[in-house]
């Protein structure tokens, strides 16, 4: 008699349940070489099991490797047309590889077929919206009323595409209607707050953030916020955001945000890689071989374009949760947990000529500084000799303040606008050679692209603390 190979495999073999459970908790950590492994254990017992593929597609997904996932999910949505988590799987990836348009013909496929899933609604919501194509959302979650009714992630959902089509009465209703249901709800605040910011509605804003503290008296976003317009009225602002405001935000979003950001076109990023690429072309960096700090890191998304540049890599955030998703990339030779400004100084204090960095690229992390002048000095500090620093800024527009000399405001999204012509001049002053600056686009906010500048300079051998 031919014996099955489970039962070769003996009593100690792991189980498929045991080597799942173990897979998804090794995705849960990000620990990607330990998930793989179990997945693999559970297709070395079941080739065709279910779990273990749809596993498998989400394994090198994070990994970077979107050909073999979709591939693994493509395969699998021909063999189970009427299962939602693979339509939903599969529309991740697509939206990841920027397939938007692809995602979205497979999902009007799919929707009625799976009796207009909610979860595949809500997939398809979310593309509509990343592809500007707000009214067509409306339209759908009007036609079907049931899924907004059951559904409260799809009534948030619609309320965004009407914020998007300038709806705002109409929206913060619906948010209002879903607070009625949930009162101490925090995640609501926050998105009514920002229907009321950008309908400037900043009394009704303002009356939102205080209803909120009274649930959350030390939520440190809501704090942020209320600073934020009291310095429409006053000439006094925090000269960055605090450490908790910073964690709270970027652990919160880590999980979803390279999602999130490739729905508003993020840019900054692809900006960098062209200031980068004309510097080696016109020999002013070393095409590679460079020590290259990555300051602000996040999930790790300017690693891709800086790690072929170096012979050493190491990224800094403040944001535990964003770091391991740095790390899940397998791109840093180091990365640390900490506050900027304290790892620049300390770094700057280290005298040790193996401490200083070639290449310094801070990509859309000062719109939460307002004072920039320590940042950019112990950036100086840290740079060797010739070294550069690039960075993005959100630019301040005279119309923001109607005073063109202000240097910076703390905007009501929570965020710094800087004037590059104020730093240009911190730069020089602190000792920068070869400034340049070149205005771009960083990614879309509320259906309009947010306009930046590109900065960048080379340290020579004065500072300003020199000079004084």
């Amino acid at each position: 008699m031919k014996i099955p190979k489970r039962t070769l495999r003996g009593p100690q073999g792991p189980s498929i349940a045991d080597s799942v459970e173990k897979c998804v908790g090794c995705l849960a950590q990000n620990d990607l070489p330990g998930a793989r492994l179990h997945c693999q254990q559970i297709l070395a017992i079941e080739p065709k099991n279910f779990l273990g593929r749809i596993l498998a597609a989400r394994i090198e997904y994070r990994a970077g490797h979107t050909d073999t996932a979709k591939q693994w999910l493509v395969g699998l949505s021909r063999e189970f047309p009427h299962h939602v988590e693979v339509w939903n799987d599969l529309s991740i990836v697509l939206v990841g590889r920027g397939e938007h348009q692809e995602a979205r013909q497979i999902l009007e496929n799919t929707l009625p077929a799976t009796g207009h899933s909610p979860q595949l609604a809500e997939r398809y919501i979310e593309i509509l919206l990343s592809l500007d194509e707000s009214q067509i959302a409306i339209d759908y979650l009007l036609s079907h009323p049931t899924l907004t009714g059951a559904n409260a992630s799809l009534r948030l959902l619609l309320a965004d595409a009407l914020r998007v089509q300038g709806k705002y009465r109409e929206s913060a209703d619906l948010m209002e209607q879903t607070l009625q249901g949930s009162p101490r709800n925090e995640t609501l605040f926050r998105r009514l707050t920002a229907i009321y910011r950008e309908a400037k509605e900043f009394i009704l804003m303002e009356q939102t953030l205080r209803r909120w503290l009274a649930i959350a008296p030390t939520n440190p976003v809501a704090l942020h916020l209320l600073d934020s317009l009291d310095s429409i009225s006053s000439q006094s602002i925090a000269s960055r955001a605090s450490d908790a405001y910073v964690k709270t935000v970027f652990d919160e979003f880590a999980a979803n945000f390279d999602q999130s950001l490739a729905q508003l076109h993020y840019q900054a990023p692809q900006q960098v890689e062209s200031v980068l690429h004309a510097m080696i072309q016109r020999d002013q960096l070393r095409p590679a071989g460079l020590r290259i700090l990555d300051a602000g890191c996040g999930t790790g998304l300017c690693g891709p374009i800086l790690k072929p540049l170096s012979e050493s890599l190491l990224g800094v955030d403040l944001s535990p949760e964003m770091l391991k998703q740095a790390k899940a990339r397998n791109l840093y030779d180091e990365l640390i947990e900490s506050e900027l400004t304290l790892y620049l100084k300390k770094n700057a204090d280290n005298s040790a000529a193996n401490r200083r960095f070639d290449l310094i690229v801070i990509c859309d992390t000062l719109n939460y500084f307002g004072n920039l002048e320590e940042v950019l000095q112990y950036s100086f500090q840290s740079l060797q000799p010739n070294g550069i620093l690039v960075f993005t800024i959100e630019k301040l527009m005279a119309a923001s303040t109607g005073d063109s000399s202000s240097s910076c405001v703390l905007a009501t999204h929570g965020r710094y606008l800087h004037n590059p012509v104020h730093i240009e001049q911190l730069m020089s002053q602190i000792g920068y050679a070869q400034i340049s600056l070149r205005d771009c686009e960083l990614r879309k906010q509320a259906g309009e692209m947010v306009v930046g500048t590109l900065i960048w300079g080379q340290r020579t051998n004065q500072s300003m603390c020199a000079k004084r």
